[in-house]
């Protein structure tokens, strides 16, 4: 996204009865991309931030809403653009947020330009990481157990190690976030909770590992709603003409 940057945050309800409605309530907030839903208490939300102030701010509002006092907080997650969506790229995200399947020649002809200019700033839009495809994960349909780590070691040379050691070890990882500073996070897919539990204590007992987390997850929640208004504020609205 334009000017913005990711981060992420991990928070816990205050009761578990009412996360439904703190999720609902998350998933209309400004800049919110994905809320993933952990059995029991747990969530964790991805956004969007302008600055500092900014992200300060939503942490904040995350916190109210749950009504939790703290909450882990990283930065990054998703690949920064290095491009700068002009008119002509927004009207053709646009073009393909009804309809990502939509051939070059059709989204030509939406946007009134060329098939060759749509496939010219797909490419661009491609390589300068303006847009990307994010997974649309059912969990209910894996029959094992979808399992989240969160990995706190503050050594940075041990934890390089620590996560190196995750990868070696399963070949089923579908999320890893290494990037943040003093620890890192890992989804993985087990066969059941006897091997989760088995990774959870493997992970505990690692050389500088000072805590680790497991959640089971519930649900992947992808917000769509942000990027429908991103493409309305840099587009001009649309006038009809009515003939009398």
């Amino acid at each position: 996204m334009q000017r913005t940057e990711s981060a992420g945050a991990q928070l816990t309800v205050d009761k578990e009865e009412t996360k439904s409605s703190v999720i609902s309530q998350i998933e209309q907030l400004e800049g919110v991309v994905i809320v993933i839903n952990f059995h029991c208490k747990g969530l964790r939300v991805v956004f969007y931030h302008k600055d500092e102030q900014d992200l300060d701010d939503k942490i904040q509002k995350f916190k109210l809403v749950c009504q939790s006092k703290q909450a882990i907080v990283w930065k990054g997650g998703f690949p920064p653009s290095s491009r700068a969506l002009k008119g002509t790229d927004w009207q053709i995200v646009r073009a393909l947020r009804k309809d990502p399947r939509r051939s070059a020649s059709e989204i030509a002809t939406e946007v009134a330009v060329s098939t060759r200019t749509v496939k010219r700033r797909l490419t661009a839009l491609t390589k300068g990481m303006a847009f990307y495809l994010l997974p649309m994960l059912d969990y209910d349909k894996y029959p094992g157990v979808a399992c989240d780590f969160l990995i706190f070691c503050p050594d940075p040379a041990k934890k390089a190690e620590v996560d190196n050691l995750m990868r070696v070890k399963t070949d089923r990882l579908v999320f890893s976030f290494i990037d943040a500073k003093g620890f890192s996070i890992d989804a993985m897919l087990c066969l059941n909770i006897s091997e989760a539990e088995d990774i959870h204590n493997w992970l505990k007992g690692l050389d500088g590992v000072e805590k680790v987390t497991m959640d089971t997850m519930r649900s992947n929640t992808v917000v769509r709603r942000w990027l429908d208004e991103e493409i309305e504020k840099h587009l001009p609205k649309r006038t009809i003409n009515i003939v009398t």
